[in-house]
């Protein structure tokens, strides 16, 4: 079959601008039911860093820089991290970052976690 030369070769972009995750569905994954706060912001992070890694670039999850969720999302997320115990020391200040300011996007579904691939 002979190619139009004035058609221009078609161009495909195997990697994603985001991808969305349920956060029930990654709490499930997880599987952590008696977890300390560290450890379940651990698990999210290590989740998504390993579900995006087909469409990285090598580059490393930066929760501020790369994920985005809404505030409902927000609050689920704070709530399942504490669950056993309050976050205290980094794991607060980790929570805090990843829970507030920009992170937080009234244009993701909530229930949803946006993440771009780094």
């Amino acid at each position: 079959m002979r190619r139009c030369p004035l058609r221009p070769e078609p161009t495909v972009s195997a990697r994603p601008i985001h991808a969305e995750f349920r956060l029930d569905w990654l709490v499930r994954v997880a599987r952590l039911a008696n977890a300390t706060p560290d450890r379940r912001l651990n698990a999210v992070e290590n989740l998504l860093s390993a579900l995006t890694q087909p469409w990285s670039e090598g580059g490393t999850l930066v929760p501020t820089r790369d994920i985005r969720l809404s505030p409902r999302t927000a609050r689920a997320l704070a709530t399942w991290v504490q669950r056993r115990a309050p976050a205290v020391n980094r794991a607060r200040e980790r929570l805090l970052a990843i829970t507030t300011g920009e992170t937080v996007d009234n244009a993701v579904p909530d229930g949803w976690i946006r993440v771009f691939p780094p």
